[in-house]
Protein backbone atom coordinates (compact mmCIF):
# COMPACT_ATOMS: atom_id res chain seq x y z
CA UNK A 1 0.00 0.00 0.00
CA UNK A 2 2.72 2.17 1.06
CA UNK A 3 3.99 1.86 -2.89
CA UNK A 4 1.12 2.46 -4.38
CA UNK A 5 0.80 6.01 -2.67
CA UNK A 6 4.39 7.07 -3.12
CA UNK A 7 3.59 5.91 -7.14
CA UNK A 8 0.18 8.29 -7.62
CA UNK A 9 1.87 10.68 -5.14
CA UNK A 10 4.86 10.54 -7.76
CA UNK A 11 2.46 10.22 -10.63
CA UNK A 12 -0.22 13.82 -8.87
CA UNK A 13 2.96 15.85 -8.58
CA UNK A 14 4.24 15.52 -11.99
CA UNK A 15 0.31 16.37 -13.18
CA UNK A 16 0.51 19.18 -11.37
CA UNK A 17 3.48 20.82 -12.08
CA UNK A 18 3.07 19.98 -15.81
CA UNK A 19 -0.14 22.38 -15.48
CA UNK A 20 1.13 24.93 -13.79
CA UNK A 21 4.63 25.09 -15.98
CA UNK A 22 1.57 25.23 -18.83
CA UNK A 23 -0.61 28.10 -16.96
CA UNK A 24 2.65 30.12 -16.56
CA UNK A 25 4.29 29.73 -20.17
CA UNK A 26 0.71 31.02 -21.42
CA UNK A 27 0.08 33.69 -18.92
CA UNK A 28 3.93 35.03 -19.64
CA UNK A 29 3.03 34.49 -23.72
CA UNK A 30 -0.56 37.17 -23.51
CA UNK A 31 1.38 39.56 -21.31
CA UNK A 32 3.81 39.80 -23.88
CA UNK A 33 1.71 39.86 -26.75
CA UNK A 34 -1.04 41.98 -25.59
CA UNK A 35 -0.96 45.88 -26.44
CA UNK A 36 -0.56 47.77 -23.10
CA UNK A 37 -1.16 51.67 -23.22
CA UNK A 38 0.35 53.85 -20.43
CA UNK A 39 -2.96 56.20 -19.34
CA UNK A 40 -1.36 59.57 -18.21
CA UNK A 41 -3.97 61.67 -16.49
CA UNK A 42 -4.34 65.63 -17.70
CA UNK A 43 -2.70 68.08 -15.40
CA UNK A 44 -6.53 69.00 -14.14
CA UNK A 45 -6.84 65.38 -12.89
CA UNK A 46 -9.16 64.30 -15.94
CA UNK A 47 -8.13 61.66 -18.70
CA UNK A 48 -7.53 63.07 -22.33
CA UNK A 49 -9.72 62.86 -25.47
CA UNK A 50 -8.84 60.23 -28.05
CA UNK A 51 -6.45 61.40 -30.44
CA UNK A 52 -9.06 61.75 -32.91
CA UNK A 53 -11.14 63.42 -30.63
CA UNK A 54 -8.35 65.90 -30.31
CA UNK A 55 -7.56 66.65 -34.03
CA UNK A 56 -11.17 67.75 -34.59
CA UNK A 57 -11.46 69.78 -31.33
CA UNK A 58 -8.03 71.37 -32.46
CA UNK A 59 -8.72 72.07 -36.13
CA UNK A 60 -12.16 73.69 -34.87
CA UNK A 61 -10.03 75.95 -32.43
CA UNK A 62 -7.77 76.90 -34.92
CA UNK A 63 -10.26 77.71 -37.56
CA UNK A 64 -11.98 80.12 -35.04
CA UNK A 65 -9.03 81.55 -33.68
CA UNK A 66 -7.79 82.39 -37.20
CA UNK A 67 -10.96 84.16 -38.21
CA UNK A 68 -11.12 85.71 -34.72
CA UNK A 69 -7.75 87.30 -35.11
CA UNK A 70 -8.04 87.96 -38.81
CA UNK A 71 -11.21 90.04 -38.19
CA UNK A 72 -9.45 92.15 -34.75
CA UNK A 73 -6.76 92.71 -37.38
CA UNK A 74 -8.62 94.10 -39.64
CA UNK A 75 -10.58 96.79 -36.74
CA UNK A 76 -8.88 100.14 -35.85
CA UNK A 77 -9.51 99.71 -32.50
CA UNK A 78 -8.26 96.62 -31.64
CA UNK A 79 -6.61 95.69 -28.64
CA UNK A 80 -3.37 94.74 -29.20
CA UNK A 81 -2.47 92.40 -26.49
CA UNK A 82 -5.97 90.51 -26.92
CA UNK A 83 -4.18 89.89 -30.51
CA UNK A 84 -1.04 88.73 -29.12
CA UNK A 85 -2.96 86.23 -26.55
CA UNK A 86 -5.04 85.39 -29.27
CA UNK A 87 -1.98 84.23 -31.49
CA UNK A 88 -0.13 82.76 -28.57
CA UNK A 89 -2.98 80.38 -27.95
CA UNK A 90 -3.36 79.74 -32.10
CA UNK A 91 0.46 78.82 -32.38
CA UNK A 92 -0.05 76.27 -28.85
CA UNK A 93 -2.96 74.55 -30.72
CA UNK A 94 -0.99 74.67 -34.29
CA UNK A 95 2.22 73.55 -32.04
CA UNK A 96 -0.69 70.28 -30.92
CA UNK A 97 -1.75 69.69 -34.44
CA UNK A 98 1.61 69.03 -35.33
CA UNK A 99 2.47 66.95 -32.24
CA UNK A 100 -0.60 65.08 -33.40
CA UNK A 101 0.16 64.21 -36.86
CA UNK A 102 3.89 63.16 -36.45
CA UNK A 103 1.98 60.23 -34.07
CA UNK A 104 2.40 61.62 -30.33
CA UNK A 105 -0.30 60.96 -27.98
CA UNK A 106 -2.69 63.80 -26.24
CA UNK A 107 -0.93 64.14 -23.25
CA UNK A 108 2.33 64.54 -25.75
CA UNK A 109 1.44 66.90 -27.94
CA UNK A 110 0.22 69.12 -25.27
CA UNK A 111 3.80 68.78 -23.54
CA UNK A 112 5.32 69.34 -26.83
CA UNK A 113 3.44 72.41 -27.39
CA UNK A 114 4.00 73.72 -24.10
CA UNK A 115 7.68 73.17 -23.98
CA UNK A 116 8.01 74.72 -27.66
CA UNK A 117 6.07 77.81 -26.84
CA UNK A 118 9.09 79.36 -24.37
CA UNK A 119 11.67 80.70 -26.52
CA UNK A 120 15.69 79.60 -25.09
CA UNK A 121 15.38 83.50 -23.91
CA UNK A 122 12.01 83.05 -21.91
CA UNK A 123 12.97 79.53 -20.50
CA UNK A 124 16.67 81.21 -19.03
CA UNK A 125 14.52 84.39 -17.06
CA UNK A 126 11.42 81.86 -16.88
CA UNK A 127 11.57 78.69 -15.75
CA UNK A 128 9.12 76.42 -17.78
CA UNK A 129 7.68 75.12 -14.81
CA UNK A 130 6.70 78.31 -13.30
CA UNK A 131 5.11 80.53 -16.33
CA UNK A 132 3.64 83.91 -16.00
CA UNK A 133 -0.13 83.89 -15.67
CA UNK A 134 -1.55 84.70 -18.56
CA UNK A 135 0.32 81.37 -20.44
CA UNK A 136 -0.52 79.07 -17.82
CA UNK A 137 -4.47 80.64 -18.32
CA UNK A 138 -4.01 79.10 -21.93
CA UNK A 139 -2.31 76.28 -20.74
CA UNK A 140 -5.62 75.81 -18.53
CA UNK A 141 -7.74 76.52 -21.40
CA UNK A 142 -5.73 74.34 -24.16
CA UNK A 143 -6.51 71.14 -21.31
CA UNK A 144 -10.05 71.42 -20.44
CA UNK A 145 -10.76 71.39 -23.84
CA UNK A 146 -8.77 68.14 -24.76
CA UNK A 147 -9.82 66.39 -21.68
CA UNK A 148 -13.37 64.84 -20.51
Amino acid sequence: MNQHVKKAGLGMFWSLAFLLGGLLLSTGAQAQSGQHTIVVNAPNGKAWVSTSQANTVVSNEISALTTQISLLSASPNADQKLIKQLKTELRLYMLVQEGLNSGMTVSQAVDFAKSSVWSPTKAANKPVTNPNDKLQAIFDKVTAKLTI
